[in-house]
């Protein structure tokens, strides 16, 4: 299959960059893009041009979301039958009044404050939360340091905003098509629990598992585990 593949906030494409080489000895094409800015409409238009030939839209995190997006513009235009898969992402980051299973919006906006006084300071912190629960969280924040491209500070920033505004719960329930949701049961950034939310939505093909024993850092560092339960959807389709 072709898929369209979107990094995390903060990651750069070298972070999935092991991840579309997996993919790819599976026999699937797949191009990797980095995050953009769904609230900028010739940038969210480009990107959906890209996409548009793909039978996969897949995404980590923040890029998870993405693909939903694009998911939805997929279906404005009228486009192919595309899959969604989404990777330790949450179609509502934060928190509010109609879907609580997600970061508290005091949390974020502090460290969304803490970004705009110490870029640096916060996006290596932010690095510690995605490996936060993992069974050697200190090795892995050294490995994804190494892996890692930061994108400039105005994506950076844009990405921020789209985690903060972005609420996808009713493009997921209303996708006709099957979609698939990967989450990690030791996540610090997005709680497995929303599992159970997810299957709340009631969408006609939506599909969700839970990683043992792994944190947010998955899609980047544990390749392999995720791309079995990965294969065994796509194979299913």
């Amino acid at each position: 299959m072709n898929i369209f593949l979107i990094t995390g906030w903060g990651m750069g494409v070298s972070a999935l960059q092991p991840l579309q080489a997996a993919l790819q000895c599976c026999g699937h094409e797949v191009i990797l893009c980095d995050v953009f800015n769904p609230f900028d409409a010739l940038q969210r238009a480009t990107i959906h041009r890209q996409a548009a030939a793909a039978d996969v839209l897949m995404g980590w995190s923040l890029g998870g979301q993405l693909a939903a997006c694009l998911a939805q513009d997929g279906l404005k235009s009228g486009g192919k039958r595309q899959y969604l898969i989404t990777l330790a992402s949450n179609p509502c980051f934060v928190a509010n009044q109609s879907w609580s299973c997600a970061m508290t919006k005091p949390v974020f906006e502090r460290f969304q404050c803490d970004w705009q006084q110490q870029p640096s300071v916060a996006l290596k912190r932010f690095i510690g939360l995605v490996c936060m629960g993992a069974a050697d969280a200190r090795a892995d924040v050294r490995t994804l340091q190494n892996l890692i491209s930061p994108p400039p500070e105005k994506m950076l920033a844009d990405g921020l905003n789209a985690l903060r505004d972005l609420d996808l719960t009713d493009i997921l329930r209303r996708y006709p098509y099957p979609q698939y949701h990967l989450l990690a049961q030791h996540d610090a950034l997005v709680p497995h629990t929303l599992s159970g939310c997810l299957k709340t939505l009631n969408a006609p093909h939506l599909h969700v598992d839970v990683l043992p024993n792994e944190s947010h850092a998955f899609a980047a560092l544990r390749v392999q585990s995720a791309l079995q339960y990965i294969c065994a959807f796509l194979d299913s389709l």
